[in-house]
């Protein structure tokens, strides 16, 4: 699509205005953008996600401020092999490297249980091979049980475990 304004370039900044139920869009190249006053000039390269990070941390920092005061002289945290402090965290929501996951992991717990409600990440299991999924961690689940009674000679609980794991099997075809 070529820009609304100027016709020669590609769009790729598409506004979206909703006033009193009126819809209105616009699509124009980047440089239009900028002559329209569309694009702030410090959010001009920024990644949007960056700047939901960024105000979570502080909100989150300002919590952690209040419950641990910093004493006097100490040195703030940063990471030792990009040099990112947890300042320049704060500000641009983006961290520096792979090493930055560590060095920061205790604030990043606490942005991830603020936007998820909990740390770890459980997933989705889409509907239509939900049973199949749920029947198959249930059989791997039953081997490991049925390996751990054969090596502990309970050769009863085998023989039921392994009768499971065929019934559920039989379910699947």
């Amino acid at each position: 699509m070529l820009c609304q304004d100027c016709q020669e370039r590609e769009a790729s900044i598409h506004y979206t205005q909703i006033i009193h139920n009126q819809k209105s869009e616009l699509h124009v190249c980047k440089e239009c953008a900028e002559k329209r006053g569309l694009l702030a000039e410090e959010t001009q390269y920024s990644f949007p996600l960056a700047n939901l990070v960024a105000g979570l941390v502080a909100d989150i920092d300002a919590k952690m401020t209040k419950q641990k005061q910093r004493r006097a002289g100490e040195k703030e945290k940063e990471c030792p092999h990009c040099g990112l402090n947890y300042s320049a965290f704060k500000e641009r929501g983006l961290l520096g490297c792979s090493n930055c996951y560590q060095v920061f992991n205790e604030e990043l717990t606490q942005i991830l249980r603020k936007i998820h409600g909990h740390i770890q990440h459980a997933g989705k299991t889409p509907v239509k091979i939900s049973a199949q999924i749920q029947a198959g961690k249930e059989i791997q689940k039953l081997r490991e049980d049925l390996s751990r009674a054969i090596q502990t000679e309970e050769f009863e609980e085998a023989a039921r475990v392994r009768d499971k794991i065929r019934e559920i099997e039989k379910e699947l075809t």
